[in-house]
């Protein structure tokens, strides 16, 4: 599904809560005054130079891998991290008053696990379309995006998101990877070399390629060109649909957002956390938002069981791309009410934890 991205301001912001360390509020402080490029010039991702010939669909025969086939590259399995970050309080219920906090007290979070890099290179538009980022409904006009998508032109190439093995390649009408055959129209699934914390098996999804360049079984290198972004199956124009799945490849909901994945551009960093109401539930329709001069970053609430918040993190909503430092953050209703204020600081390639937000329900 394509969505629009934000044309003036930066693709990125950050939800960061807490005061970290000194030395890392230290560190954050000078990276930040040192960014401001654009989002396409912030990557350290390399464009391949050369790459297997694209063939045309019709010469790709598609294969499932079966999901005990070993994989030719070791495993690693995601380990809690020895770093304190601060969770500040809640904010408010409701009202526009910013809040006030201070760290008195200090929680062990997981390690961030940014294992795969981009599936489009510098040259091209390798930022997500947050709009109709995962979990989101573009302002309640759209399913429940299960993946992030990256606007480019019909043609653009694909790259792998990291090393693995070709799962499947081809048409998504034999083998079904949503919720209707043609879905995805032609896809590519790679399963990578390392597991979630609960031990399952990693895969990211490519869809609505116009070429495919690998077959199934093929093992494949972050970077490798592996198909040409396309329009096919359901799809508004030309866009790379990109999912991070554990388990079952093949199950439409065994997603997870894939901006806790990958790696922030240079001196960028990641916020996430659980907005709900009081009593625990899920809350859709707000908006999580991240401001500061000349920026503005925006996620949205996940509240349907069909987007699930990462294995290790458990969260309702995350954002990727933030230029470290100090943020406002506001959560308002769809409806533009404000329910909640704070601050929060990104750190350069960490993942600032919000904790839970609890908000009287819009």
């Amino acid at each position: 599904m394509r969505m629009r991205g934000y044309p003036t301001l930066p693709q990125r912001a950050s939800l960061a809560t807490g005061l970290l360390i000194t030395l890392l509020v230290t560190t954050t402080i000078s990276a930040a005054a040192a960014r401001n490029a654009p989002p396409g010039q912030q990557s350290d991702l390399q464009t391949p130079t050369s790459g297997p010939t694209l063939l045309p669909l019709s010469t790709n025969t598609p294969r499932v891998l079966p999901s005990d086939t070993p994989l030719p590259l070791p495993s690693a399995t995601v380990t809690p991290a020895s770093t304190f970050i601060a969770t500040p309080a809640p904010g408010p219920l409701g009202g526009s008053d910013a809040a006030t906090w201070t760290p008195d007290a200090l929680t062990l979070l997981p390690r961030p696990h940014f294992l795969l890099a981009r599936p489009i290179g510098p040259d091209g538009v390798n930022y997500i379309a947050h709009n109709y980022a995962y979990g989101s409904t573009d302002g309640g006009g759209r399913p429940i995006h299960h993946g992030d998508d990256f606007e480019d032109p019909y043609g653009t190439a694909v790259l792998a998101a990291g090393d693995g093995v070709i799962q499947y390649a081809g048409d998504d009408i034999r083998q079904l990877f949503g919720p209707q055959p043609n879905f995805y129209g032609n896809v590519i699934v790679i399963r990578h070399p390392f597991v979630d914390s609960n031990g399952q098996a990693v895969f990211s999804l490519y869809g609505h390629l116009s070429q495919i360049a690998v077959q199934t079984g093929q093992p494949v290198k972050a970077g490798q060109i592996i198909g040409q972004v396309g329009s096919a199956g359901v799809a508004i124009g030309a866009h790379l649909h990109f999912e991070v799945r554990v388990g079952d490849p093949n199950n439409y909901n065994a997603v997870r957002n894939p901006e806790l994945w990958m790696t922030p551009f240079a001196m960028a960093g990641a916020a996430a956390g659980r907005v709900t109401t009081i009593y625990g539930q899920p809350i859709g329709n707000v908006q999580i938002q991240f401001q500061r001069q000349g920026a503005f970053y925006a996620a949205y609430n996940y509240a349907n069981g069909s987007t699930p918040g990462d294995t290790q993190w458990q969260e309702t909503f995350a954002l990727n791309d933030l230029e470290a430092g100090y943020y406002t953050v506001f959560i308002r209703s769809r409806d533009g009410i404000l329910l909640y204020r704070n601050s929060a600081l990104i750190v350069t390639g960490q993942i600032t934890w919000l904790g839970d937000i609890h908000i009287d329900s819009p």
